[in-house]
């Protein structure tokens, strides 16, 4: 008598309780993945103090971490600080950007956001 095993995924055991499982992690994982993006989710407010320099900011944010893109539209080189303001916690950076540079800062925050201000003031460089 001739014993015919199953060929394919559902013939060997660790295979059957890893497909098991499968969707049990595949939940869990997104309930961990719907948690971390709602934490990530803050109000972000942008002030530039640029003068007559014609500078563009935009920021966007993952968990504790924020990332400002700044670009300089004008002929003349500048010199920026960013002010990060989240309740008493205040951190800062500096940049120097050429005629039409691009550059993105990141920053991590320390504190729980609430709300994040961010102050972007250029000068000529």
């Amino acid at each position: 008598m001739h014993f015919h095993r199953p060929t394919g995924p559902q013939g060997h055991p660790f295979v059957r309780r890893l497909y098991r499982h499968a969707g049990r992690v595949l939940i869990a994982a997104s309930m961990l993945g719907a948690s971390a993006v709602a934490q990530a989710m803050y109000p972000i407010e942008i002030t530039l103090d640029v003068g007559d320099l014609k500078i563009a900011a935009e920021a966007t944010s993952a968990g504790p971490m924020v990332l400002v893109g700044i670009e300089n539209k004008d002929a003349r080189p500048a010199r920026c600080s960013l002010t990060y303001t989240n309740g008493p916690e205040t951190q800062r950076r500096r940049t120097d950007l050429a005629p039409g540079q691009q550059r993105q800062i990141s920053q991590t925050l320390r504190r729980t956001v609430v709300v994040l201000r961010i102050k972007v003031a250029c000068s000529t460089g």
